[in-house]
C-alpha cells in the first residue's frame, strides 16, 4: 500500500458511538426511558440485543408490543434524556484523545448515524468538532444511514481522499457493511456492544485505538 506522508490511508474515518466517544451506555439509558414514556418496560437485555441489529427505532417499539405511530413520542422521551447525559457524562473512549492528536494534520472525519443534536451536546462536554475535520450525521445521509455507504463516500469527497485507500473504524457490523460497500478498508475495533461475529465483516481487527495508531 502507497504511504501518504507518514500514513498508510488518504483519510482515516471513524465511527462515533462506542468508537471514539464511550456514549453507548448513555443512549442505553435514553432508550430505556424514551419506552417508559408510552408504557414499555425495555431493559438493559433489550437494548443490548437490539442495538447492535442496526432496525429502526420504530422496530424496537413494535417488537415491545407498541404501534410504530408512536415513534415520535418515544424519541423526543428518548432525546429529552440523551441530550442531558450527552453534555455533562459524555466521556472519549481510551486512547481517542491521543489518535486524534497524533492525526491532527491528516485528513480525518466522523459518520455516524446519530443526529447533530447529540454531536452538539457531546461538544458541550469535549469539544469534539475541534478534533476532526469532517463531520457526517443522520441529518446529512437522507435516508441513506449506515449501511448504506452514502455517508462515508460524501465524507471522503469532502476531504479529497480516495475511498479505496481510506479506512473506517466502526464497533458494529454495520459500520463494517458500510466501510466494504465503500470501498474503504473496515476496521473493527471491539467494543462493549460489539456483536459476536463481527470480526467476520472486517479487513482488519484491532482490541484499541492504541493499537490502531500502531497500524495507521
Amino acid at each position: 500500500m502507497l504511504e501518504y506522508g507518514f500514513m498508510k490511508y488518504e483519510s482515516v474515518l471513524f465511527d462515533l458511538d462506542g468508537t471514539l466517544i464511550s456514549t453507548t451506555h448513555l443512549y442505553e439509558q435514553a432508550c430505556i426511558a424514551g419506552m417508559r414514556a408510552i408504557g414499555l418496560e425495555f431493559s438493559s437485555d433489550d437494548f443490548k440485543r437490539l442495538y447492535p441489529t442496526g432496525y429502526s427505532m420504530a422496530g424496537w417499539i413494535v417488537e415491545k408490543g407498541g404501534k410504530a405511530e408512536q415513534l415520535e413520542t418515544v424519541r423526543a422521551a428518548r432525546d429529552v434524556v440523551y441530550h442531558d447525559l450527552l453534555s455533562t457524562q459524555s466521556e472519549f473512549c481510551p486512547g481517542a484523545l491521543e489518535l486524534l492528536e497524533f492525526l491532527r494534520d491528516h485528513p480525518t472525519g466522523v459518520i455516524t448515524n446519530s443526529w447533530r443534536s447529540y454531536l452538539d451536546a457531546i461538544h458541550k462536554k469535549l469539544a469534539i468538532y475541534d478534533h476532526l475535520k469532517e463531520i457526517i450525521t443522520a441529518d446529512d445521509m437522507g435516508d441513506f444511514y449506515k449501511p448504506h455507504p452514502h455517508g462515508l463516500l460524501i465524507t471522503a469527497d469532502k476531504l479529497g481522499a480516495n475511498p479505496e485507500k481510506s479506512i473506517y473504524v466502526g464497533d458494529q457490523i454495520f459500520d463494517l457493511e458500510a466501510a466494504r460497500a465503500a470501498g474503504m478498508t473496515a476496521c473493527l475495533i471491539y467494543g462493549p456492544h460489539s456483536p459476536k461475529g463481527a470480526e467476520k465483516h472486517a479487513d482488519m481487527v484491532v482490541e484499541s485505538l492504541a493499537e490502531l495508531q500502531s497500524k495507521l
